[in-house]
């Protein structure tokens, strides 16, 4: 009967330890959430990041990314010691589609037209061609001292114009920043 006994004991004791590991193996409710969870965002993170790329495409075509980094790069200093007169946005320029943006602004200095135009165009303004100053007409002003520049990022086009007005006590500075989609906004 002894080994009966030791076997019906070895036999309780296996299925004792089966049903321990069982239970250590056996995720808890919470691991099986957070299981099911992982699974799910694994299963939909390829059209996650298919609609991800397609906002990207929609992005460039509309400009939205090379509009901001353009309208960062072509922002002119200001003259230093000027005081703002009055700030406008997209009153002169015909903003018909996304991305297009057009700021002015006026600034006065009691310096003379001869100190400003030589602060600009000694201006150390990186990536940047030197500032040329020349009189011509320009989209407020009939004739004036003005500069201009244009870059462009794939399909944005992004430019600044500085123009200065010389007043009976000094100058005034005239600064448009544009952008658009394709041409010149500045024309």
């Amino acid at each position: 009967m002894a080994p009966l006994q030791d076997w019906q004991q070895e036999q309780a004791r296996r299925e004792e330890a089966a049903r321990r590991y069982l239970a250590r193996k056996t995720p808890d409710e919470t691991t099986r959430r957070f299981r099911k969870w992982v699974n799910t965002l694994a299963w939909l993170s390829p059209f996650l990041v298919a609609l991800l790329g397609l906002c990207l495409v929609v992005s460039l075509l509309l400009g939205g990314p090379q509009s901001f980094i353009g309208q960062r790069w072509m922002k002119p200093p200001r003259y230093p010691g000027a005081q703002e007169l009055d700030y406008r946005v997209g009153e002169i320029c015909s903003m018909p589609a996304p991305a297009v943006y057009c700021y002015e602004w006026w600034y006065r200095t009691p310096d003379s037209l001869e100190q400003v135009r030589a602060y600009y165009e000694g201006l150390e303004w990186w990536g940047h061609p030197k500032m040329a100053f020349e009189r011509k007409r320009t989209h407020r002003y009939t004739s004036a001292w003005a500069a201009d520049s244009c870059i462009s990022l794939l399909s944005a086009r992004s430019c600044y114009q500085i123009v200065l007005l010389p007043e009976e006590t000094g100058t005034t500075i005239y600064i448009l920043e544009a952008g658009s989609m394709g041409g010149n906004p500045l024309k």
